[in-house]
């Protein structure tokens, strides 16, 4: 079916290139939330890892994106995006089935899931740069909205089911054994990017030399205000998001004192608020306008993220499926639009270096956020650091309701 085909009928369901994409997205996103999951807890149950190796672990992920992104962007735009993306799935379920492997040999070590960490979080990354490039080509910049917002509702479902899924694995098979789940959902979803029918148009060849081609991203950004906002915000939201992710499973085993299915079934029924988000957002872009609708869901919905560190055993529970369900509705419905807005706005030749570029911030955010996760988690206890990192996160939010984004109702929807 070709993408005007796709545009004829009613649902970009029915087209069948995107249908490939959205399955081999999704199978490619359940192993990574039962990693998620799985791989923290090697390090927590199987190597005894403290709070701030636990951190390090998080911050290992983005580091290589930190440093290889820029380039990555640059290289992304001279060649083609799917065969990229097929090559980072093989690529990841390799490395990820490294750490079974050295259980059963009983070679396991921290150094060896850092290394994991590190090299399949570059291959995501490289996957993640072909993925924005490759959209806009596969269903047309008219339709970004409703195909971000599918991607995004299929991501919270396997938000809600993928950590379940991950705590009942590691329950059955303990932590190693349940990679191997992620390194199959890799494979799958490489061979379903493989089926697509639809050839890839050439990439336009350079214009000029590849260093001096990395700055053109950024330059792009800082010329538009807008876009400069959601960029700055992704950066500060990466650093307290990934330090509160960093923090979490060990504050729901050490302080909340669960079990790992019990941590996958809280996970999973917190994020039933993401996917109520990402179906909501189209309806309330156009009754609110897209600039006023991801202002008032950051406003409105991360502050809910105070009720996380007042989780405790029994009823508390309520506290953290409450807190973390509205603020996942917030951040579903703030990463669909943002994103669909930034994918817009961009000229076709640039898409991979201005992806890069956000990227690049965001990835340094979660570097430091990961760190600083861990470091406050040593310092003043699992718990209080929690406590800092969610106000962090509601100073984040009061960033951007002060922003210029307050005083616009619709967001551009061309490219500039």
């Amino acid at each position: 079916m070709s993408q005007g085909e796709g545009r004829r009928h009613g649902s970009l369901l029915r087209h069948h290139d995107f249908r490939l994409a959205w399955c081999a997205d999704a199978v490619s996103l359940t192993g990574t939330a039962v990693t998620r999951v799985a791989l923290p807890l090697v390090a927590i149950d199987t190597l005894a890892a403290s709070p701030f190796e636990v951190g390090v672990l998080a911050a290992m992920t983005w580091l290589p994106q930190l440093l290889l992104c820029l380039p990555a962007g640059v290289w992304v735009d001279r060649v083609r995006r799917r065969p990229t993306m097929v090559a980072a799935d093989l690529g990841q379920a390799l490395l990820v089935s490294l750490v079974p492997l050295a259980a059963w040999a009983g070679l396991l070590q921290l150094w060896l899931l850092y290394a994991v960490a590190a090299t399949t979080g570059a291959l995501s990354m490289l996957f993640g740069l072909g993925w924005a490039a490759y959209l806009p080509a596969l269903i047309g910049r008219d339709r970004l909205v409703e195909g971000n917002s599918t991607l995004e509702a299929t991501r919270t479902v396997v938000g809600i089911g993928g950590p379940g899924l991950g705590g009942l694995l590691v329950q059955a098979m303990t932590a190693p054994l349940a990679l191997i789940a992620d390194a199959a959902s890799f494979v799958l979803s490489a061979l379903g990017l493989a089926r697509i029918r639809a050839t890839e148009p050439e990439p336009l060849p350079p214009d000029r030399p590849a260093l001096a081609q990395l700055g053109q991203g950024f330059r792009f950004l800082v010329a538009r205000p807008i876009a400069g906002v959601f960029v700055v915000f992704f950066t500060l939201a990466a650093v307290v998001v990934t330090a509160q992710q960093a923090l979490l499973v060990v504050f729901l085993v050490r302080s909340v004192g669960l079990s790992p299915i019990s941590i996958g079934t809280l996970l999973a029924v917190s994020g039933v608020g993401g996917f109520i988000g990402a179906l909501l957002t189209p309806r309330l872009s156009t009754l609110l306008g897209t600039g006023r609708a991801v202002w008032l869901a950051i406003g409105i919905t991360f502050p809910f993220g105070l009720l996380i560190p007042l989780t405790r055993p029994g009823l508390g529970l309520a506290s953290y499926v409450v807190g973390a369900g509205v603020l996942a509705a917030g951040i579903a419905a703030t990463n669909i639009i943002a994103f669909s807005f930034l994918l817009t706005i961009t000229p076709s030749d640039l898409l991979g270096r201005v992806a890069s570029v956000a990227r690049v911030l965001q990835n340094a955010g979660h570097v430091l956020g990961g760190l600083a996760g861990g470091a406050l988690g040593g310092w003043l206890g699992v718990r209080h650091g929690l406590w800092v990192v969610m106000v962090a996160l509601v100073a984040v939010a009061a960033f951007v309701t002060a922003s210029p984004l307050r005083r616009v109702r619709d967001l551009p929807t061309y490219p500039e």
